[in-house]
């Protein structure tokens, strides 16, 4: 198990509880679940680099692969499933969206539709802090299943990095 996705399991485990214990949080808890889940795709996609180009990241260009692909993460707030699908085509050649058939949708493109919808609500969440949050502002789904939702996401990107290796 790579250190990004243990780090991952570990955060949302920890939010799980939360949640069971602080319902009436859990539009700040999502919130941070997101965030998590940003986190993993970025150190994954680091871990991967290394993993891929490790001899070659010693030379000029190599430097420049990892610069570039620092400079491409910090260029993103969140990861939808259009920025991680073009994150990962871009560095790998793979579509790490199509990898996602997981339980709970019915199919790979309802699992990018409803990350989709969940990164809008946490935008929706987080620019409306001066505001009461209403459900026009938060999360419409139940707050347990968007967390088992981000983490199956998890466990099928890990699933298919792990079998490419």
């Amino acid at each position: 198990m790579s250190a990004a996705y243990s780090s991952f399991l570990n955060s949302l485990t920890a939010l799980q509880t939360s949640l069971e214990k602080h319902s009436n949080e859990s539009d700040k808890i999502l919130v941070s679940a997101l965030v998590a889940w940003d986190c993993y795709v970025k150190v994954l996609a680091q871990e991967v680099l290394v993993e891929k180009y490790g001899e070659v990241l010693s030379t000029d260009l190599g430097s420049v692969m990892q610069t570039r692909l620092n400079n491409d993460l910090a260029d993103y707030d969140f990861f939808d499933s259009q920025t991680a699908q073009v994150l990962f085509n871009n560095y790998f050649s793979v579509d790490i969206t199509q990898h996602w058939s997981i339980v709970g949708v019915k199919d790979v493109e309802e699992a990018c539709q409803k990350l989709d919808r969940y990164q809008f609500e946490r935008y929706q969440v987080e620019h409306c802090s001066e505001c009461t949050i209403t459900s026009l502002h938060g999360f419409t789904d139940n707050p347990l299943c968007v967390l088992l939702l981000i983490k199956n996401l998890g466990k099928a990107t890990q699933e298919f990095v792990e079998h490419c290796r």
